[in-house]
Parts: structure tokens; sequence; C-alpha cells
């Protein structure tokens, strides 16, 4: 299936505002990249080199964030078109 670039950030918007809110509220320091194909550095964090990468999250989880969690760049989930 191919859509062309804009129809594909259009469906990221749509996704984004369709989320519930508990999943919208704890994306507030988080940023959205669009990438064509994921480069060396991004497939390397595959767990399975033969499978294929359509998104990828990098940053702190939740789950182990502490009291001093402030001030950081935000995290970045990566989604990629190809």
């Amino acid at each position: 299936m191919h859509i062309s670039d804009d129809e594909f950030e259009r469906a990221i918007e749509q996704v984004l505002d369709d989320l519930p809110e508990r999943f919208a509220r704890v994306l507030e320091n988080v940023g959205i990249v669009v990438a064509d194909e994921p480069n060396e550095r991004e497939l390397a964090t595959m767990s399975n080199p033969c499978g294929e990468l359509l998104g990828l999250y990098e940053g702190i989880p939740i789950t182990k964030r502490t009291t001093g969690y402030s001030g950081v760049m935000p995290d970045v989930i990566t989604l990629f078109k190809g």
C-alpha cells in the first residue's frame, strides 16, 4: 500500500486526536517524528534483525522515571513511512 506524505501525516494526526485521554495525557513531553526508513543506529535496537521496524520509542519510560525526572529533553517516537 502506498500513500502520500500528506496522507501519512494526516493519519498520524487523526490517531493522536483519537487517543483516549489517559494515553494522550502521558504524551505531554513526547515528540513525534516521521522518517522514511530507520537508520543503522535505529535498526540496531531491534531484538530480531530480520524483522521490520515500523516505529521506535526513545526516552525514559514512565515506569523508570523518578522524582528527579525534570528538565529533560522530550522523549521521541519515530514512525517510519517505508
